[in-house]
């Protein structure tokens, strides 16, 4: 069970304590009176643990988002990295960027990994990415704490698998023909580039070249040195890689 308490002001001038504790099994909302002054309202809110780190991901995502910035301009990683002819694993391609990103790269579609609130201040929504002839794809999934899930995995795989020429489509996935669909580059990312996103072009790299996870992050990392998986993102791949070892998708 965590708890964090913060000074709180209404509207109407009046003060009092806000208390957040996290906990696996509750979510509701109470108030106490404080016992050292009565007119003084104690709220106390508590959530799930679920709750509880969709909270921090979204407190946390502009400091974070500014760090990536910050770290672009003075080190030596990129923005985004190209992993094959095909794919791009990057961070959050700005509404700035987006249109020479596209005509740069030969982007052809965009696989998003973030929520909502990640994209409405700084990135292009489906219809602004239509506007340039680019295809979208939104799995969203929570920063820091989440693996995307394997019913978006196979999902996402399968969306890049249409942009990919005849030569390079994906071994063991549905071959679907349309003439809206023009081989181009596919540019994967989340918040930074290093964990959502690299999920999910890990599982494209197990596909394409029947390799294990530990191969395909590595090649990963040959590219894009700074991405970053932890034991969820691991666990998502190796169940990836088991699925496709044992069944035919």
């Amino acid at each position: 069970l965590g708890h964090l308490g913060l000074n709180v002001a209404r509207s109407t001038g009046k003060t009092g304590q806000l208390n957040i504790e996290i906990s696996p099994t509750s979510d509701c909302i109470s108030t106490a009176n404080s016992v050292e002054n009565p007119r003084k309202k104690t709220f106390y809110f508590v959530m799930t643990h679920h709750q509880g780190q969709a909270m921090f991901a979204r407190v946390t995502f502009y400091p974070s988002l500014f760090y990536n910035v910050l770290m672009e301009k003075i080190t030596s990683r990129n923005w985004y990295d190209r992993i094959d002819e095909n794919v791009i694993l990057g961070a959050l391609p700005f509404r700035s960027m987006a249109q020479e990103l596209a005509r740069k790269e030969n982007i052809k579609a965009v696989v998003s990994m973030n929520e909502d609130y990640e994209l409405w201040a700084f990135s292009n929504d489906k219809e602004k990415w239509a506007k340039l002839g680019v295809e979208f794809l939104q799995l969203e999934t929570t920063d820091i704490f989440e693996a995307p899930c394997q019913e978006k995995l196979w999902r996402g795989v399968n969306f890049m698998n249409r942009f990919l020429p005849k030569a390079d489509k994906l071994p063991g996935m549905p071959q679907i023909e349309s003439c809206n669909e023009v081989p181009g580059t596919i540019y994967v990312h989340c918040k930074a580039g290093r964990t959502r996103s690299a999920t999910l072009v890990g599982c494209y790299l197990i596909m394409k070249h029947g390799w294990s996870p530990e191969r395909a992050v590595d090649h990963m990392r040959e590219c894009r040195p700074h991405i970053l998986l932890r034991s969820k993102q691991w666990e998502a791949l190796r169940i990836f890689h088991e699925a496709k070892s044992s069944s035919k998708h």
